[in-house]
């Protein structure tokens, strides 16, 4: 079994070498794997430390990644950024695995590990269009399975049935803010098909999923979401042309959804109503930042401002009303402040500065517009990720889009656009 199990692995590591799209649908196959099966628990305990189904992918994506670079003539500014800011959380690690101990330095950065880990081997793919297709389809059909699987939730949960599948059942929110971003991205993928009267009815497919956005209630994701698609319409002029369109076919989703889905839409309204203006969640998080960053001033000297404490110290922070709380701090950048420092956050927003740089550039040359997962839709949905990360955490799905924004900010580095035909100039 040992040995049909390694040659399996060895087969499955050269194969995600070979085909990025498939490490795409592994990365994102896990995901709706979670979600159909909630209650299925496959870690293995080693030792002192769970090993998970997430921890097998980074092994396998890190591996990927490595033997890709060492083909590699030149790396990129980004990977070289990716690896620098890799090798702080790693250090973060080191530095706490002997005050705190090994399980909890690495339960504390195995998700930035599992982000810098898969955001370098998506850097590392060369972006043509067949490949873009085929990763922003698969980003697309995820979103759209997340979709079904809410309604499914939402229909048993009307009915009485919860558990399993059905999730505890009582509110909107079927899906976590994760899953719910990952919906209003392929929205914004999905936005720049209104234009392309040839994909028939999935060129409706954006204004659908902006619905479920809505209805699963995260607030960040909406403000995130929002932003996105008025930045991705300034961007994109064919598809603002038919927003009208799109909005129509939404609003009559939504209704459908209201009227036939879930009966009494007054419920519904009343759970959007409080979600929107429920500020106690918002307010307490701040005071957390507030403690914390307080408590690195006072205690931490110019090592930590720079590097940070290191993993395994916990959040334990005293909120004002006295209760002491030690959840993690719900703002990935003051979290990576504290774990990484004044050097990993300057690399962090380096790293995206340039990202949204190339593929900004990437989106002025004809053939990137004509991509499923093209340069603009791209740019956005990088961008809407540093609005959600001002209370929440990355993960490896959300690498994906950045390493693909590396590879094209890579390639598009030292690019010029043709410059556009003068039609003033006077023929003779």
């Amino acid at each position: 079994m040992l040995l049909i199990g390694a040659a399996a692995g060895v087969a499955l590591v050269e194969v995600v070498i070979r085909r990025t799209d498939v490490g795409a649908a592994i990365v994102l196959g896990l995901v709706l794997f979670g979600n159909v099966f909630p209650g299925l628990d496959l870690t293995i305990a080693v030792g002192p430390v769970n090993i998970g189904p997430n921890d097998l992918l980074f092994v396998l994506l890190l591996t990927a990644a490595i033997a890709r670079l060492l083909r590699i003539g030149e790396l990129t500014t980004t990977q070289r950024l990716l690896l620098f800011f890799g090798i702080l959380v790693v250090w973060a690690v080191i530095r706490g695995a002997g005050p705190h101990g090994v399980p909890a330095a690495i339960n504390e950065g195995r998700k930035t590990l599992r982000f810098v880990a898969t955001a370098l081997y998506f850097s590392t793919l060369e972006p043509e269009r067949g490949l873009l297709d085929r990763i922003g389809r698969i980003w697309l059909i995820t979103a759209a399975a997340l979709c079904l699987l809410a309604l499914v939730r939402w229909l048993g949960n009307a009915a009485g049935v919860t558990g399993g599948l059905f999730g505890s059942g009582g509110t909107m929110r079927v899906l976590n803010s994760d899953q719910t971003l990952i919906v209003a991205q392929g929205a914004l993928l999905a936005l720049p098909l209104l234009a392309d009267r040839s994909r028939g009815l999935l060129r409706y497919l954006g204004p659908v999923l902006l619905v479920f956005v809505v209805l699963l209630q995260h607030r960040t994701v909406w403000i995130a979401a929002a932003a996105g698609t008025v930045y991705l319409l300034y961007r994109e002029r064919s598809v603002a042309k038919r927003l009208l369109t799109g909005l129509f076919a939404a609003v009559l989703v939504f209704g459908g959804l209201v009227f036939t889905v879930f009966g009494d839409d007054a419920e519904v309204s009343e759970q959007l109503a409080e979600s929107a203006q429920y500020t106690d969640t918002f307010e307490w998080r701040v005071d957390g930042w507030v403690t914390l960053l307080s408590d690195a001033r006072d205690e931490g000297g110019v090592e930590e401002l720079t590097l940070g404490r290191p993993f395994g110290t916990g959040w334990a922070r005293v909120m004002p009303n006295g209760r002491t709380v030690e959840v993690s701090p719900h703002n990935y950048y003051i979290e990576a402040f504290l774990r990484v420092g004044f050097a990993g956050v300057v690399a962090f927003l380096s790293l995206y500065a340039l990202v949204l740089r190339g593929t900004a550039v990437a989106s002025r040359f004809p053939t990137s517009s004509s991509q499923l997962l093209n340069a603009n839709a791209l740019h956005t949905a990088v961008a809407v990720q540093l609005i959600y990360y001002l209370t929440y955490a990355p993960n490896t799905e959300q690498a994906i889009l950045l390493g693909v924004g590396c590879a094209i900010a890579g390639k598009y580095a030292h690019a010029r656009p043709a410059p556009a035909p003068d039609h003033t100039a006077v023929r003779r």
